[in-house]
């Protein structure tokens, strides 16, 4: 109860059953309000019960409203949240795709190399930068090169031996 001076505190008797009864079949606080509610009508009258019955339910409805906008808020910031997390995303999509195409560009330079007779191993320069480009071994760059060229010979793909040439099509030409 309010400590303000417009309140009034009231007690009456009531038989036990019919107030029991009564409680079982309200929600919690809801004899209070029909109690409030026939004391208003017999002061006021009906339609003054009325008018209070339809401003309790504005405000019930009102606060409805704010529930609803406060989850609206809490969506709408989730929302974003992920929209933030997909531009994340897709700006980190966009530095791989980039970094694949410096990677095929790379590999289509050492195959033009490798066409002109120059010979890649594993721990050639141009062979570790590709895999730095690519973020692979420089094991997985031969693969890829080799897969891209099967007609070149493997001997393309090692050091030369003391009697070889650096060139590699010049050993076939022998």
């Amino acid at each position: 109860m309010s400590d303000d001076k417009t309140m009034k505190q009231v007690g009456f008797e009531v038989e036990v059953d019919a107030w029991e009864t009564a409680k079982r079949k309200s929600e919690w606080g809801e004899m209070s309000q029909e109690l409030r509610k026939t004391v208003h009508e017999k002061a006021y009258g009906t339609e003054v019960t009325e008018r209070k019955r339809l401003q309790d339910k504005r405000d019930s409805k009102r606060s409805e409203v704010q529930t609803i906008d406060a989850e609206i808020n809490r969506l709408e910031n989730k929302r974003g949240e992920i929209q933030r997390d997909i531009q994340r995303i897709d700006s980190r999509l966009d530095v791989l795709m980039e970094q694949d195409g410096e990677y095929d560009g790379f590999l289509q330079a050492l195959e033009s190399d490798l066409k002109d007779g120059q010979r890649f191993d594993a721990g050639h320069g141009k062979i570790e930068r590709a895999a730095d480009l690519g973020d692979c071994e420089p094991s997985d760059v031969i693969d890829a090169l080799k897969e891209r060229n099967p007609t070149v010979p493997d001997v393309a793909f090692r050091l030369p031996k003391a009697h070889e040439p650096p060139n590699w099509k010049e050993i076939q030409h022998r």
